[in-house]
């Protein structure tokens, strides 16, 4: 973002949001996407969606996961 300026984080995850939803983009969107490198950000997004996923037990709720936490001290 250093090389743009005029581009903010709002925007790119604006740009985020529409390519999850599969919503058509603008070519002011698209201006953000390319710029912003936004299929990065997309990916990063999905990998730490993934090793989340994967590191919390087989059907725990993050509500659970916490209380149990607050009851035990332990993470």
């Amino acid at each position: 973002m250093a090389e743009h300026s005029d581009l903010t984080l709002t925007a790119l995850y604006n740009v985020l949001e529409k390519l999850k939803a599969g919503d058509e983009l603008t070519g002011k969107d698209e201006d953000v996407r390319l710029r912003g490198l936004v299929l990065i950000l997309k990916e990063l997004h999905e990998t730490t969606d993934r090793f989340t996923a994967e590191a919390r037990p087989l059907g725990a709720s993050r509500s659970r996961i916490c209380s149990s936490e607050r009851s035990t001290g332990q993470p």
